[in-house]
Parts: structure tokens; sequence; C-alpha cells
């Protein structure tokens, strides 16, 4: 309510001050509908402005601190990765990736001569051959 009593006392200053100056002024009662909440007359929702938003020093300082922040616990938690490390330790990495044995299986790439009779093979692919 306190709201509705500002916009009247507003509108009369605006009477008062068209009176002083001669002006003409119709007072228009100030619509509302039966259901309206004057509570949230001038309230608004970030949901409802289509404006990009304009953040204070503060606010971007929080912000910048926020992801500083975060940004080293992510780099303290990757340092000292001890499931990691294991898995590159001991096993190449391939306890998390299964298809990492696959893709190195894979990496061993036949070369077409490898496919033709042994016997035909020169001294130096027999040696490649057997590696």
């Amino acid at each position: 309510m306190a709201a509705r009593e500002n916009i009247s006392e507003q509108l009369k200053n605006i009477r008062d001050i068209c009176t002083e100056l001669d002006l003409p002024y119709s007072e228009d009662p100030i619509p509302t509908h039966d259901l309206e909440d004057t509570r949230y007359i001038f309230t608004t929702k970030d949901t409802e402005v289509k404006v990009e938003r304009i953040y204070t020093d503060e606010e971007i300082q929080k912000q910048e601190e926020e992801r500083r922040i975060k940004e080293e616990e992510e780099r303290k938690k990757n340092e000292d990765d001890w499931l990691k490390r294991g898995s590159t330790d001991m096993m190449n990495d391939t306890l998390d990736n299964r298809k990492g044995l696959k893709n190195k299986k894979k990496g061993l790439d036949k070369e077409e001569w490898m496919d033709s009779d042994p016997n035909d093979f020169t001294d130096e692919q027999k040696k490649l051959y057997q590696e």
C-alpha cells in the first residue's frame, strides 16, 4: 500500500504544480485490477528484464575471486591425483581407458609386404617381421 500512497502523493504534487503554473491537469484515478497486489508494483524479476546485466566492480571482483579459488582447487586436485598416478605407473593409464588397450594394439600396423610370402622377404624385412 505504501507504493500506492507514494503514487497518490506524487500525483498531488503534480496537480499542485500545474495549478500554480496555470496548466491544464486532468486527474485520472490510478487504474488497478481486483487481483493486483500493490506491494509488488515496482518490483521486477531477473527473468522479466531482457538486457545484458552490468556488474559492479565489487561483483566483478567477487566473481574473479570465486573463479580463482575454483581454479586453484582444480589445480591442487589434478596436481596430486594418486589414482591417476597409480594407473599411469602400473598400467600405462589403461585402467580408466579400456579403449587404450585396443588403440595400443591397433598401433601395431602391418605393412603391405608383411602379408606376402615370408620366403620372398629381404633380410631387412625379415628382421622387421620378427620384431
